[in-house]
């Protein structure tokens, strides 16, 4: 993961570079979220709501890459949509 600032421009150049560079691409697609499943808010709604909560367990670095291998083949580069991004950043 690389955080790239709040600016336009510096986002744009980070979102180029991993359409342009299949090892940044392939390295950040791998890299574990810090921040949990993103599932926190409808755990609490349902703690509010007196639902029972599914606890949050941490996937294991293996399962989660078995999830994203399964999503990889997916990953699709239309160049039309490089070229936007690239003149938003011109």
């Amino acid at each position: 993961m690389r955080l790239v600032g709040t600016e336009t421009d510096a986002i744009i150049r980070g979102v180029n570079a991993l359409f342009d560079d299949d090892a940044l691409w392939h390295n950040a697609s791998r890299s574990a979220n810090p921040y949990g499943d993103g599932k926190a808010s409808s755990r609490i709604v349902d703690a509010l709501m007196g639902r029972p909560v599914d606890e949050f367990v941490a996937e294991l670095p293996r399962q989660r890459q078995d999830s994203m291998d399964r999503h990889m083949d997916t990953r699709i580069k239309p160049q039309h949509e490089h070229a936007e991004l690239r003149s938003m950043a011109s």
